[in-house]
């Protein structure tokens, strides 16, 4: 991609006539599957009730955080399982954003969990769940899933036109974010790749 195509992008983008590639589930439209507790989405023991519940959530993540979060909420429940997520933000795949704790009953009585396989469309369905209401405010314009030994690794690519005392776009930038997701069901958010910027040389290009 050439500069001018990257500030083109960003004027489109500033203009809010750019479609995000990225996929999400809203809240209300989730359904988990029970391989999910292969990847973490899961606390490592069931809960008889929703309070026993909340405590185990809040457990999961403390183990991934030492900042303090001011709430934790209920977002969901069915026959399975509870789904809590908790009052904070933070940069992509830094911590979960949300935690599935099963019921005992379920938990107790299921004859079977599947076994975890690393694929594509695994790979795709996380991604969209995992922020599910799409809440980085970016327009994601390419996502690839590479191949690495066993393990698989998704980029995601993002572009934003910057504005000038919101009056006219004076730059374009190019991001990346990266996860590996490793053949045991585990998954690494490995960071931003170094933005690539391109400026523009005229005062006003609208």
């Amino acid at each position: 991609m050439s500069d001018e195509e990257l500030f083109y992008l960003g004027l489109l983008e500033s203009d809010g006539r750019l479609a995000s590639v990225a996929e999400y589930v809203d809240f209300e439209d989730m359904v988990l599957e029970e391989g999910f507790r292969y990847v973490g989405f899961a606390a490592k023991d069931p809960a008889e009730n929703e309070e026993e519940a909340r405590e185990k959530a809040e457990e999961e993540w403390d183990k991934y955080s030492k900042r303090d979060y001011y709430s934790i909420y209920l977002v969901a429940e069915t026959d399975e399982y509870w789904v809590f997520v908790n009052g904070w933000s933070s940069h992509p795949g830094e911590i979960r954003e949300y935690v599935v704790v099963y019921k005992q009953d379920y938990y107790e009585t299921k004859d079977s969990w599947p076994a975890f396989e690393l694929t594509e469309d695994f790979v795709r369905n996380y991604m969209a769940y995992t922020y599910p209401e799409g809440m980085w405010d970016y327009i994601y314009i390419g996502e690839y899933i590479i191949p690495d030994q066993d393990d698989l690794i998704f980029r995601r690519y993002w572009v934003n036109g910057d504005e000038l005392e919101g009056e006219y776009v004076y730059q374009a930038t190019l991001g990346c974010d990266e996860w590996r997701f490793y053949s045991d069901g585990t998954v690494e958010y490995v960071g931003f790749m170094p933005e690539r910027i391109s400026k523009s040389g005229f005062d006003n290009l609208r």
